[in-house]
């Protein structure tokens, strides 16, 4: 067969195939054509002849064609001819018996569907005639069951009522959705919607007009692939007949419409409360485009059946005339889910009753309750190119306080005719451009607009209010790491300054010691007041300040004199050097490398109190330079890579090295735990330690050269280098690295923990270093941290002052702007160079190949866990705290426990990465501290007092701390379980939450075994999914009350979901009990 043969038979079989597809003309096959003759089975058994077939075409000519219940199935299409109608019947019988539909969100078993279909695929309506569902009966009996309940509470008033009844496991139904709901379900007569294809694909529903629908119009349910074109829909003022409502859809496309009716024009919806989040199916991939809204309560609407979520929709090009609202998206507690990445596009509306854009998260009145499953959540919607005319409202959006709005952009929108004020309430990150609302930009009139106070109450407004307000003036973004719950602003509109974004910032700030920093583009980072930490420009005045109290040398002498007697006052270190004891260094053998030897020692300071380190010897012979390294916050502390090679390095050149742990650090943390580093009390005792070690070097040793003292560190080890520099003048070179500045004290309380910045009336570490005069001094800078303004402010500050001595060649500055934060390569170099300078060192020995990098464990005194910590070693902070104010470091001692608990968890996994280990330690320690500062700073007295929903009694006090908890930010959870990620498995995850919540899973899910017969692995499965659902949500409340009540809620889904599959949870518990009384009764008798 040649190709022209194969292809001609081929396109031959093609159009045989095509041609089998039947077309049906009903009013050849018999129909009635008269409205009046009943043509219901004729229909329908066409209908599934074709189907049988592979499927075909009803075509009806003109003519009213009377039907009940169409049941359309695959490769169906219904199509009307103009002039023709089809009438559905208004008697209800002709919609029984009861299938399952969902009604409302709900699913449940009712009237069939005018037009129904159930998992078919490829069913189309189309044409140019019309369908007419005789919803005038319908409302009738609606509005008469409405009423009759109203006045005489739940009774059979039609037979329809029963039929539900029975029909329905109406437990169930009411267990799964919220309070809010109830009326609605005691009607027990639930209207069907017009067009309900359920679980279908490819559907497609062109050019016909549908009118009088008894209920929601075109709703189809579970769908993927629809596609409404075209069609017109007019319903006459009735309850309840939205026209387009996909729900739990996916890839919907509606376009050129023309819609008026009784409530909604299009509404997007994804199911009702605990049902449809137990379903999960959301509704997304959905385009609205070139349609018109005349009639309806809202143009286009999310929600507020929304619990499945509603995600990815775009609405464009399409005109509102006369509706109530605009753009619409509601919900209320306990429905949760999700509404996000929402596009709203080129729309004009005019006449609209209410508002033009309303966004409301307190649809109906549920009161408080903590933020959960059940909360719902807007987030991530673009609104642009909008005009609207004569409108009530102009936008409002209310979230909740425990759930704002988020993430919202409002670009090119221009209102004319509103007659009221724009309303916003617990929103964040409200981003806007070019919003006009009756000729005034929106931004510069939120404040104006939304002040309603007065002077007697100060004008006061919510903080987060106030800073959605300064986001919209002026185009800025802001960065939250502050927390504004329950917090208010006197005077709030008051502080706003038109003409600054920045001085608006300072002032609205400042009331709560919160201040901002610039970061790039416009985005403004809120952070807590930092006390050792300002501003350059801060810097700069300070250094201009000082620089008038002294024209010379005479003058700058007195100054040193002041200061030096004040930070020793301030930072109390002579009252703790008179306590210390006298005592000679625990010493380990000495390790030998290329050119210099190591040798770790432990002293004792305080009694009990060690400071441990490490010696670097040269191994040539001599008196030598010592140079005391205080450590600084750099990963891996004494013990890190490029420590050893400037220690090692420094001491081949020829000069003694000491470092020495910080406070807290390394084997100092054996003794008084992490968490005393970040004390005022670390301040001191750092100090303390470098001066001590200094003395014993030099009543130890005679190799030391007297003249040649020099101290060195980076960071806050550079802190403590200008601070040994104040205290003890027997130092003759210094060399602070990636520390300095005039606006920085430095980020941790071990720097600037006691106020020696105080001192003299007021001073800063630029000045503390110039006290130093005119002794050598090396300041190196970089361009990627704090000392980046070092060449252009405190350098040239620092050689004014030399310059009184004629020795500004005496300090020196190396700068390297393209550098960051730590103790690289070339600060390093800068260090060798200045000491072999200074100390006259040997430069042939600099090779930092030839030092040998020891493990950790070799430079430690007292062993890796501290088991040779001598035995009257203090072992907890207490013991050091007693030398200071014992209820200043309160917080601490929870600190240290919470520290402890982190460790213990960690240790519990047999982490052979020790590196790993601390890593998780510390993400689970800083959340457990967010945690329990969170719950300290918002008691539940925050909360105000109300009805809990799920019990209908008044909140209890448990309540109402759960809902103040629930509003911890997300990202405190997000962080940790990041963390965690990045150095656990997710079993050894597991564990930890487990540690969290004393092993409720597997205790919680042994009871269920027990209680429940033959449990099978699906069973087994889902309740294992929901308590570890439980748990992840629990760890983020600080006791075991609610950790308890978290549990309780998902315990009473695992319930529910026994019930919905066969079995009888009560039940079950009760034989439970009964088996148990009986066991402990024969136990008895024996």
């Amino acid at each position: 067969m040649n190709l022209r043969t194969t292809l001609l038979v081929f396109l031959c079989f093609c159009a045989t195939t095509v041609l089998r597809a039947e077309r049906v003309d009903m009013l050849k096959a018999g129909a009635k054509a008269n409205g009046k003759a009943l043509n219901t089975k004729l229909i329908n058994s066409t209908i599934d002849r074709l189907n049988r077939g592979g499927g075909g075409t009803l075509f009806f000519p003109a003519g009213t064609y009377l039907t009940g219940s169409i049941h359309l199935k695959s490769n169906i299409t219904l199509e009307l001819e103009a002039g023709a109608t089809l009438l559905f019947s208004d008697n209800f019988d002709d919609y029984l018996p009861f299938v399952e539909v969902r009604h409302e969100g709900v699913m449940m078993k009712s009237f069939q569907p005018l037009i129904y279909a159930v998992d078919a695929e490829n069913i189309t309506i189309k044409g140019e005639g019309t369908l007419d569902g005789q919803g005038k009966k319908w409302w009738t009996e609606f509005f008469r069951v409405m009423i009759d309940l109203k006045d005489n509470g739940m009774r059979d008033i039609n037979k329809y009522q029963p039929m539900w009844d029975a029909a329905n496991d109406t437990t169930a139904i009411y267990a799964e959705t919220n309070k809010d709901y109830v009326t609605t379900l005691q009607r027990r007569f639930f209207r069907p919607p017009f067009i309900q294809p359920v679980r279908c694909k490819k559907v497609k529903i062109e050019g016909v007009k549908i009118i009088n629908s008894p209920f929601w119009t075109v709703n189809p349910e579970f769908c993927d692939n629809v596609t409404i074109k075209g069609i017109t829909i007019d319903n006459a003022p009735s309850p309840n007949t939205d026209g387009v409502n996909p729900e739990s859809c996916r890839n919907v496309h509606i376009s050129d419409c023309h819609i008026s009716v009784g409530d909604d024009c299009i509404t997007i919806k994804s199911g009702r409360d605990a049902q449809a989040r137990r379903l999960g199916v959301p509704c997304e991939n959905i385009t609205i485009t070139n349609c018109t809204m005349l009639s309806g309560h809202g143009g286009v609407v999310i929600g507020s059946e929304m619990s499945g979520s509603v995600r990815k929709v775009t609405i464009s090009n399409c005109v509102f005339d006369g509706t109530d609202r605009g753009i619409r998206i509601k919900s209320t507690r306990g429905r949760g889910g999700v509404v996000e990445d929402i596009r709203v596009s080129n729309v004009v509306m005019s006449n609209i009753k209410q508002e033009a854009v309303v966004l409301n998260l307190k649809y109906s009145k549920m009161p408080a309750e903590p933020k959960s499953e059940r909360t719902p959540i807007f987030r991530n919607v673009h609104i642009s190119g909008m005009t609207v005319t004569d409108v009530k409202t102009p936008i409002k959006m209310v979230g909740l306080e425990e759930a704002p709005i988020s993430d919202i952009v409002l670009r090119d929108i221009h209102i004319q005719g509103g007659k009221q004020k724009c309303i916003f309430e617990n929103c964040e990150r409200i981003t806007m451009d070019d919003v006009i609302v009756n000729g005034v930009l929106l931004a510069a009139s939120l404040s104006a607009e939304a002040q309603t106070q007065t002077y007697e109450t100060e004008f006061a407004r919510p903080l987060n209010e106030v800073l959605t307000d300064i986001q919209n003036r002026f185009g800025v973004r802001l960065k939250y790491d502050i927390d504004t719950v329950g917090k208010v602003l006197s005077y709030a509109d008051f502080r706003i300054r038109p003409y600054s974004v920045e001085e608006s910032l300072t002032n609205v700030l400042a009331p709560f010691d919160y201040k901002f920093v610039k970061q790039k583009g416009n985005m403004y980072k809120l952070k807590a007041y930092e006390y050792p930490r300002r501003t350059d420009a801060d810097g700069e005045k300070m250094l201009a300040y000082l620089n008038t109290l002294y024209a010379d040398r005479q003058a700058f002498e007195l100054r040193v004199d002041s200061l030096k007697k004040e930070v020793r006052q301030r930072l109390g270190i002579d009252t703790l050097l008179a306590q210390c004891v006298k005592s000679k260094p625990i010493l380990s053998k000495i390790r030998k490398f290329d050119g210099y030897t190591v040798q770790n020692f432990a002293l004792e300071t305080l009694p009990g109190l060690y400071v441990c380190g490490s010696i670097y010897t040269p191994q040539s012979k001599g008196k030598h330079a010592l140079i005391i390294c205080p450590n600084g916050h750099f990963g891996g502390g004494r013990y890190r890579e490029d420590q050893q090679q400037r220690m090692g390095t420094l001491a081949r050149m020829g000069a003694i090295c000491v470092d020495y742990d910080l406070f807290g650090w390394g084997e100092s943390a054996l003794q008084v735990g992490s968490a005393a580093h970040r004390s005022s009390a670390a301040h001191t005792i750092q100090a303390m330690n470098g001066l001590l070690i200094l003395e014993s070097m030099l009543a130890s040793r005679k190799d030391i050269d007297t003249s040649r003292i020099g101290t060195n560190g980076g960071s806050g080890g550079g802190t403590h280098t200008v601070l040994l520099s104040v205290l003890d003048d027997r130092f003759a070179a210094s060399a602070p690295v990636v520390s300095l500045a005039s606006h920085f004290d430095g980020g941790c309380p071990c720097e600037s923990g006691m106020p020696i910045q105080l001192s003299a009336g007021g001073t800063c570490n630029a000045e503390l270093a110039a006290t130093f005069a005119p002794r050598p001094q090396l300041v190196v800078s970089d361009g990627g941290d704090w000392t980046a303004s070092v060449p252009t402010l405190e350098f040239p500050y620092l050689q004014r002052i030399y310059g009184f001595y004629n020795a500004k060649d005496k300090v020196t500055n190396v700068h390297l702007p393209k550098e960051k934060h730590d103790f690289g390569p070339n600060k390093r170099n800068a260090v060798y160079d200045f000491f072999a300078d200074v100390f006259k060192l040997d430069k042939k020995m600099l090779d930092e190949s030839k030092v040998t990098i020891e493990p950790e464990s070799a430079m430690y005194s007292f062993g890796e866990k501290g088991a040779l910590l001598p035995e009257g070693a203090i072992r907890s902070f207490d013991k050091v705290a007693a030398y200071f104010d014992k209820k200043a470091f309160a917080d601490l001692k929870s600190d240290a426990s919470l520290e402890k608990k982190a460790m213990d968890w960690v240790a519990s996994l047999k982490l052979d990465d020790e590196k790993k280990a601390g890593f998780a330690a510390t993400a689970i320690y800083n959340h457990l501290r967010k945690v329990r500062d969170w719950h300290n700073e918002h008691p539940y007295t925050t909360i105000p007092e109300g009805i809990n929903p799920l019990t209908g009694k008044p909140l209890s006090k448990l309540d109402r701390e759960m809902i103040a908890d629930s509003a911890m930010p997300k990202e405190v959870h997000e962080r940790l379980m990041k963390e965690l990620r990045r150095v656990l498995t997710e079993e050894q995850i597991e564990q930890i939450l487990d540690k969290y919540t004393v092993g409720k899973v597997a205790f919680t899910l042994k009871g269920y075994q027990a209680i429940v017969p033959n449990m099978t692995e699906e069973e087994t499965a889902y309740v294992l999914e929901q308590l570890k659902l439980a748990r992840e949500q629990a760890i983020d409340y600080k006791n075991m009350k609610q950790i308890s009540a978290i549990f309780e809620i998902y315990k009473t889904k695992c319930e529910q979901y026994f019930n919905e599959h066969g079995r009888n949870w009560r039940q079950m518990f009760k034989d439970y009990v009964n088996k148990r009384k009986e066991e402990k009764k024969a136990q008895g008798k024996k």
